[in-house]
């Protein structure tokens, strides 16, 4: 434990084999050790205590077990974003930069039906064009988020089960 935390100390756990003045006193009729009120009122505290006690651990060994994995996590996070963004031509880093800065969220929308999904500003045809034949990913006129064509993302990177359902024709 660090020295930030404190442990409830327990006492040793008795020796069965080992009997004698300290131990409890046996009533004849049960087998049960004797005990006053005040006794049963004691050791029912102490029990609750050590329930406590030992829920107090269980409760703060989550928490650090869960940030040293968001720790670690967020370390791996960073090293694949680095090694993402070294491979993203600069001034498309910085458009996405740009749009996370504003705070446009999400950062990347799909350009649908010539328009923007988030905003729903209409695409320039040039922009339209890029978009649908190269494959390429252009900023929106309206909210600067980055446009991409929703069919070859959906279809190159999209797990199957999250792919929106195909238009029914009426």
């Amino acid at each position: 434990m660090s020295d930030k935390q404190e442990s409830v100390a327990r006492p040793p756990r008795p020796d069965p084999a080992v009997r004698g003045d300290q131990g409890p006193h046996l009533d004849r009729s049960g087998g049960s050790p004797s005990a006053s009120r005040v006794d049963v009122v004691a050791i029912l505290r102490v029990a609750a205590i050590d329930e406590l006690a030992r829920a107090l651990e269980r409760d703060q060994a989550d928490p650090l077990k869960m940030s040293a994995q968001l720790q670690r996590k967020t370390v791996e996070f960073g090293e694949q974003r680095r090694a993402l963004t070294a491979r993203v031509s600069a001034s498309l880093l910085a458009q996405y930069e740009a749009a996370v800065w504003k705070g446009s969220r999400p950062v990347v929308a799909a350009a649908r039906d010539g328009a923007c999904s988030a905003c729903e500003a209409p695409l320039e045809p040039g922009a339209r064009r890029r978009v649908r034949e190269g494959g390429q990913i252009v900023p929106c006129s309206g909210c600067m988020r980055l446009l991409c064509d929703p069919i070859w993302v959906e279809r190159d990177f999209m797990p199957p089960t999250l792919r929106p359902l195909p238009k029914a024709d009426p």
